[in-house]
């Protein structure tokens, strides 16, 4: 499906912001929001995305952490996350034999929580996929105008909800009761899109935002193959 014609057909009678006639359907959102990534086929054939940036952290009475920022995933279940950020250090891995955390540079290396391990595995089969885990769902959520009038927005029935941009499709933000995060810089990569900006915020109950960390992200590469970087962390197998 064409994306200009995905555009003009959510577009049609909703010029104004504040949208007189009903809003597209909410399979019409979502499908301009796979027209805009490079379509649904392109990002379930995901092999190996790798991705290099910088983080900056909010650490509370810490003050503000700045550093690197290197993950790697082969789809569906392999992931290394590496950030080097002073004193707020992260190296954790899934590879063949489980998953595992470790200290700077991978050394020392442990079995992962319960709870790193599920997040890992969820990461290695869903990160950059964002929504595709549940289509059917978002296909018939509620359909609003966002606050600006810039976006629709999703919501599901749970509470999990997406704005899609209305002029171009691009997915803006992702969020649940207390969090959400806005994805902005998005730029085309192998014939699909990817945010290279990727802003975490908490939800305060008065609605207020508390920015949790920022990634930006200066490199990302979409292959068949894992690079030597991935496969020393995560396996080659």
């Amino acid at each position: 499906m064409r994306l200009d014609w995905i555009i003009a057909l959510l577009l049609a009678g909703c010029a104004g912001a504040q949208a007189a006639d009903p809003p597209p359907s909410a399979s019409q959102v979502f499908d301009a929001y796979l027209a805009a990534r490079g379509g649904q086929a392109a990002l379930e054939s995901l092999g190996v995305i790798e991705r290099e940036g910088w983080i900056s952290v909010d650490t509370g009475p810490n003050g503000l952490l700045a550093g690197s920022y290197h993950t790697c995933i082969r789809y569906p279940d392999r992931v290394t996350i590496e950030i080097d950020a002073g004193q707020w250090q992260v190296a954790q891995t899934l590879r063949g034999d489980g998953a595992f955390e470790c200290e700077a540079r991978f050394e020392n290396c442990r079995v992962a929580s319960d709870a790193v391990r599920e997040e890992l595995t969820s990461t290695a089969s869903q990160a950059n996929k964002d929504m595709l885990d549940r289509a059917a769902e978002w296909r018939a959520a509620a359909v609003s105008l966002s606050i600006d009038g810039r976006a629709w927005r999703l919501t599901l029935k749970d509470g999990w909800w997406a704005e899609v941009a209305r002029d171009d499709g691009r997915l803006r933000g992702l969020g649940v009761s207390e969090r959400m995060r806005r994805l902005g810089q998005w730029r085309a990569i192998s014939g699909m899109t990817f945010p290279h900006r990727l802003e975490d915020y908490l939800i305060q109950p008065n609605g207020d935002f508390e920015w949790r960390n920022t990634v930006h992200l200066r490199d990302i590469r979409v292959s068949e193959t894992p690079s030597a970087w991935c496969t020393a962390r995560f396996g080659a197998d």
